[in-house]
């Protein structure tokens, strides 16, 4: 019975305690503010690993 209802509990507790509170507290205190976009987007992944991962 304990190992059916952890699933059910990790859910509430993620709803109650989650990222996604402080993210809908932060959008009510700064309505106009959106996520901030970089403007200096570089290549994360070194030239030698690029090629290999082309076809992926």
């Amino acid at each position: 019975l304990l190992i059916a209802l952890l699933p059910l509990a990790g859910s509430l507790l993620y709803g109650l305690f989650g990222i996604n509170r402080y993210q809908r507290r932060a959008r009510r205190l700064f309505p106009g503010a959106g996520p901030a976009v970089r403007q200096d987007l570089s290549p994360t992944i070194p030239e030698a690993v690029s090629p290999p991962l082309a076809g992926l």
